[in-house]
């Protein structure tokens, strides 16, 4: 939750000024790594402009997004982990 964003110093200049999400940490890893949507993609930055969404909600999209992400890999590995032993060979 500590990553650095586009926001402002506080709730009020980030309603005022809008924030700057070509800058922002958590805009970034959304957009490469976890949003297939454009369109959510280009409301996202469209709201962060215009004040309406706030870093801390932002940050939370994608906490939830990256532990859904770390689950469903535990999941798959679990699944896959002797398969993949099998054909390492390993013991």
């Amino acid at each position: 939750m500590g990553a650095l964003t586009g926001g402002r110093r506080n709730k009020k200049e980030q309603q005022e000024l809008g924030g700057e999400p070509q800058i922002c940490m958590i805009y970034k890893i959304l957009a490469y790594h976890f949003e297939e949507n454009d369109e959510n993609l280009a409301d996202d930055f469209t709201r962060c402009v215009k004040g309406e969404l706030m870093c801390g909600e932002h940050k939370r999209e994608c906490v939830e997004k990256v532990i859904k992400f770390i689950e469903t890999h535990q999941k798959k590995k679990a699944t896959f982990i002797d398969k993949a032993r099998e054909i390492l060979k390993i013991d």
